[in-house]
């Protein structure tokens, strides 16, 4: 009897005591105690017996202890596995799923419960399932990995995976299977294609900016010059010619806007518009380009006050929706383009209109395509949030729209129903008729002369000075020219206290058209300065911090608007 408990042990009437350890690995766990009311109660074999049952206990114990480490540690892989877009599987070398772990079910083909002890050929595409199994057999017997990415359609849709393959072995040697990692790359490959994109489209912009400002400075020249021979001209059919030339080259200027606008955005010039002009011009554009399976119909109230707004971003707001409506319809439909006023006197307008516009007007643009999920309307007008395939949207339209439109002080909507259509409803606020009045007050007629005043102009493209030279001239003025911007501060040094005002390119060769501004300047600061350029921003090219200029003309501009400007200058 063990001392310590002799005493209870004896009160209890205790006269031999077994006790047997219950080792568990390296430490005891307890002990299994059997007492007796007789001495040498207990033989050999009952200790040997006893020793045994412990020995289970302890066994047992410590597989308990490794059952729930297992379960541990299969919780933590099944939380990890779960938290990434991955699915790990076990395969061997016919492709047969052995395991498969993944908590995103919508990444897999089937249900896992389906797939395990099944082949891939069962749920791929019998090119891809034998690609993959050749990978799996290589990668078993070479044991070196191997990876590559794959499309593979899912319940979700079709997805894009980068599949690793890595050989199994226990003990370092081979169990003939393989473990394959399918990792989720879908929407990374999206943002890339939209990155490249964009890029691609500031490429462009870059591109479209160098050809604008050599295709403006083209031009020029005969703009300039058919104002000239106008008036030289009698006889109506010369006349007419020249009108036919004078269309084109203002034709040729708008699209360049339009390039320009689409690949780099362009401030906006605007002026009052008749929504009737820019929607049929529109009409006309999409009737010649669109497919004959699609239906123009046009709807104009005839009494529409005009809107103050740039016609080429208007356009384009118009003709990104009609190219929108065109993609809902692969197989044909409806296209109606209808605008009306709306008088706060006569209706109610929506709340959210501005109290200080009492007239707008109603443009929507309606189609009989497909129509937009009702869970993705809160997100059409977000940049890159496209509902095309990867080769159809860049996401960029509907935003371009909305912000042209806001920059215009009017709103947009959207209705959609899937399978019926989409409607978008755009408001812009009308001219009123007071403001008309002021507008045509400031409206200045007639051609201004000079008398005799001094001009120097600053080109590096000599049909530009030469011809501005002419019509300068022939409205008594006093021509300098020079083709750069270190030649025309030579020509002004001699003669600054003649010079009233300079016409100066912004991007010339040798000297630019800042250094030579602010020369000009230097050595005369009352001297007045009109900055010309073929292609750039004005608040890129004049800022009022740097560079302190009178007035911008962007090329191509018409003699009427070269002289206005100057007359305007120099008062």
């Amino acid at each position: 009897i063990d001392p310590p408990i002799g005493p209870a042990a004896k009160a209890l009437g205790v006269k031999s005591y077994l006790s047997v350890p219950i080792r568990s690995v390296a430490s005891t766990a307890g002990c299994i105690t059997l007492m007796s009311h007789r001495k040498i109660a207990f033989s050999p074999r009952e200790v040997s017996l006893l020793e045994s049952i412990a020995e289970q206990i302890g066994l047992a114990m410590v597989n308990a202890r490794y059952v729930q480490e297992i379960e541990t540690n299969e919780r933590r892989l099944k939380a990890l596995v779960g938290s990434v877009d991955e699915i790990v599987c076990e395969m061997d070398g016919n492709g047969t799923y052995l395991g498969i772990w993944t908590d995103n079910d919508r990444l897999l083909v089937r249900p896992k419960e389906e797939m395990l002890g099944r082949r891939l050929a069962e749920f791929y595409p019998a090119g891809f399932a034998s690609k993959m199994n050749d990978v799996i057999r290589r990668v078993i017997s070479t044991r070196k990995s191997e990876s590559a990415e794959y499309k593979i359609a899912t319940d979700s849709g079709e997805r894009t995976f980068r599949v690793r393959v890595n050989a199994i072995t226990s003990g370092g040697s081979m169990q003939g299977t393989a473990s394959v990692l399918f990792r989720d790359i879908t929407d990374g490959k999206v943002l890339e294609t939209r990155l490249l994109r964009s890029q691609r489209l500031d490429s462009l912009g870059k591109l479209a900016g160098g050809i604008a400002h050599d295709l403006n400075n083209i031009l020029q020249p005969i703009m300039m010059s058919i104002q000239l021979l106008e008036g030289k001209t009698t006889d109506a059919q010369s006349r007419k010619w020249l009108e036919i030339l004078e269309s084109s080259a203002r034709r040729g200027s708008d699209l360049i806007k339009q390039i320009l606008s689409f690949a780099r955005g362009l401030e906006s010039s605007k002026q009052p518009l008749d929504m009737k002009d820019v929607v049929s011009d529109v009409e006309k554009l999409v009737r010649e380009t669109f497919p004959k399976l699609i239906n123009i119909h046009v709807d104009i109230h005839d009494d529409l006050p005009p809107v103050l707004a740039d016609y080429t971003q208007i356009n384009q707001v118009f003709m990104n929706l009609c190219v929108n409506s065109r993609d809902a319809m692969p197989g044909g439909g409806d296209i109606y383009i209808k605008a009306r006023m709306l008088n706060a006197g006569r209706e109610s307008l929506p709340q959210f209109f501005d109290p200080g516009h009492r007239e707008y007007i109603e443009i929507t643009v309606s189609d009989t395509g497909t129509g937009i999920p009702s869970e993705d309307l809160d997100r059409v007008f977000d940049p890159f949030f496209t509902t095309k395939g990867l080769d159809m949207g860049t996401g960029l339209g509907l935003s371009t729209s909305y912000g042209i439109v806001k920059d215009h002080e009017g709103y947009i909507n959207v209705e959609s129903q899937l399978g019926k259509g989409t409607t978008f409803t755009i408001y812009l606020p009308a001219i009123e008729s007071e403001d008309m009045e002021g507008s045509a007050r400031g409206i200045y007629s007639g051609i201004p002369h000079g008398k005799g005043e001094l001009i120097l102009v600053v080109d590096d493209e000599n049909m530009i000075t030469d011809m501005a030279k002419s019509i300068l001239e022939e409205y008594k003025y006093r021509v300098l020219v020079a083709s750069n911007g270190k030649e025309a501060t030579e020509i002004f040094l001699n003669r600054k206290d003649e010079v009233y005002a300079a016409i100066v390119d912004m991007m010339m060769p040798v000297m630019g058209g800042k250094a030579t501004i602010r020369t000009l300047k230097k050595e005369c600061p009352a001297l007045k300065v009109i900055a010309i350029s073929g292609y750039q921003r004005e608040h890129e090219l004049v800022d009022m911090h740097d560079v302190e200029v009178d007035a911008f003309l962007p090329k191509p501009f018409d003699a009427e608007t070269l002289l206005q400007t100057l007359n305007q200058v120099l008062v």
